[in-house]
């Protein structure tokens, strides 16, 4: 009997020590690669199918993304912390739903989409589908 807890608590304790080892970097930010900027993409959708990702593209005014296997539908990116809340706030206004997803992107991209960040920060919201455009269009010339 003592020999099998003393089997049990070492395989727990082994078990315990391969699992921080394994997962220690877990919830780190990534190191950020030079001449990249982290910045906030607003996706409305991941797909197996291109042709389903491109549909949902065209209906809102987004574009697709190849990542791995998947196809992603990205409607904006930005990094200014007001603008994100104003467009989360605009999105929700009309019920898209989306999940904001970390993209690395190349510097230039982001120094490209500064002023249309302040537009979005200083303009009403009917105005914010053609900045978004705007944005996305900067950002497919750089993928």
């Amino acid at each position: 009997m003592k020999k099998t807890i003393i089997v049990l608590l070492g395989a727990t304790l082994f078990g315990g020590l391969m699992a921080f080892y394994l997962f220690k970097d877990n919830g780190k930010e990534k190191q950020l690669v030079d001449g990249q900027t982290k910045v906030q993409a607003f996706q409305i959708g991941v797909y197996t199918s291109l042709d389903n990702a491109n549909k949902s593209a065209l209906k809102n005014n987004g574009i697709v993304i190849k990542d791995n296997d998947v196809y992603r539908v990205y409607i904006t990116l930005l990094k200014n912390n007001e603008s994100i809340s104003k467009m989360e706030d605009y999105f929700n206004s009309i019920n898209l739903k989306y999940y904001l997803k970390d993209v690395y992107v190349k510097n230039e991209f982001y120094n490209e989409i500064v002023e249309d960040e302040n537009l979005i920060i200083n303009s009403e919201q009917n105005t914010y589908n053609t900045i978004n455009r705007d944005i996305i269009n900067k950002f497919e010339g750089t993928v």
